[in-house]
């Protein structure tokens, strides 16, 4: 029970600060009850405040993967200092029997497996604001020489990076488990050791970081250079797009 009073609140918040987009239903076709890992239609986001090799496979294990098949888990580059995967993974890895997929750009190899996990390091981004997961997901398709042709349309880049994560998460045929760590990262704020986020919508996970960083006062400075940099448009296009949901409820598992 308390679990549901949760998600009940934070729906009721997050609806009026990330619902109100052009894609937000208001009927009653909206309400669905029987679908998994959604709560009154809209995508959950599972949130721990355990930043460890157990709460990360807290938040795996939140989403209730598949039993059998193989595992894939497809990891973010990360340039923050104090941060390190091999640590904080090598639960999950070991409880999934899971392989680490190269990060080889375009030509990464992700047909290979059955379930992929995605796990995405937040941190700050000098032109699109902030790389989240569905910058990470973008990543996958892109070659570096694409990105250079928008170094003049900040906008431009913000779209393609919606279209190309779409692709990308569209060329997976089994399920993707979306997984971010908000952790030691900085823009003039001191490293801010945050939350860990899991979800099945890429766009929903990523909204709730920025709503989570917007609301804590030790990253004000990220807020702020995600604002100047209209990161929250790459989200805004990807909804438009189909590709997932600004509006989603909040779930503890601590």
């Amino acid at each position: 029970m308390k679990r549901k009073i949760s998600i009940l609140l934070t729906v009721s918040v997050f609806l009026l600060s990330a619902g109100c987009g052009e894609n937000a239903q208001n009927d009653d076709s909206a309400i669905q009850t029987d679908v998994p890992h959604t709560f009154a239609g809209y995508p959950v986001v599972y949130l721990t405040a355990d930043i460890s090799a157990q709460g990360l496979l807290s938040a795996y294990e939140a989403l209730e993967p598949a039993e059998n098949g193989t595992v894939g888990i497809k990891l973010s580059e990360t340039l923050s200092d104090g941060f390190s995967w091999q640590d904080l993974t090598v639960e999950l890895v070991q409880a999934a029997n899971a392989s680490i997929i190269e990060n080889n750009g375009p030509e990464t190899e992700l047909s290979g497996y059955e379930n992929i996990v995605v796990l995405t390091h937040l941190e700050p981004h000098d032109t699109v604001g902030f790389y989240g997961t569905t910058a990470h997901m973008a990543s996958i398709s892109t070659q570096q020489e694409d990105l250079d042709r928008f170094a003049s349309d900040p906008d431009g880049m913000l779209q393609y990076l919606a279209e190309q994560g779409k692709a990308a998460a569209e060329s997976v045929s089994g399920p993707i488990l979306y997984i971010a760590v908000l952790d030691q990262w900085s823009v003039g704020d001191p490293a801010y050791g945050g939350n860990i986020l899991a979800s099945y919508d890429p766009v929903s996970l990523d909204q709730a970081c920025v709503d989570l960083i917007n609301m804590t006062e030790e990253c004000q400075s990220l807020a702020a250079h995600i604002a100047v940099c209209k990161g929250i448009y790459t989200l805004v296009n990807a909804e438009q797009m189909g590709w997932g949901s600004r509006t989603y409820a909040f779930l503890s598992i601590d």
